[in-house]
């Protein structure tokens, strides 16, 4: 069963989080562009994200 949770903030950060225990795991800043969404690999080992630049990383 997955326990991360991945989300996306307006100052530009891509967030873990541990389901279980509330706490982050590790943040991430990505450019200077609003994240819109952010989406796990099928298999679960990478995340995809994209913000308002429209570009996926």
């Amino acid at each position: 069963e997955n326990s991360v949770l991945v989300s996306g903030s307006r100052d530009n950060k891509v967030i873990f989080w541990d389901v279980k225990t509330a706490q982050i795991l590790k943040t991430i800043m990505i450019g200077r562009n609003l994240i819109t969404d952010a989406k796990w690999s099928h298999d679960g080992t990478f995340v995809a994200q994209t913000g308002e630049d429209k570009e996926t990383k």
